[in-house]
């Protein structure tokens, strides 16, 4: 997954020319984030979509 910082906004829009695209928004600090993560990841090795991660508290 690509981690985007303040500087790198235009990343979540990178990819919305194509049909299917992942967002996957969390917090360093959250729990379930970590978790899902790995849940999305796994899904993803079958899918191959373009993922952007970012964090929220930065992103708000």
């Amino acid at each position: 997954m690509n981690a985007t910082t303040k500087q790198h906004v235009a990343n979540v829009r990178e990819h919305f020319d194509k049909d299917k695209h992942l967002v996957f928004g969390y917090t360093p600090t959250c729990g379930t984030c970590k978790i899902s993560e790995r849940m999305l990841d796994i899904a993803n090795e079958i899918l191959k979509l373009p993922i952007t991660k970012i964090d929220l508290n930065f992103h708000p």
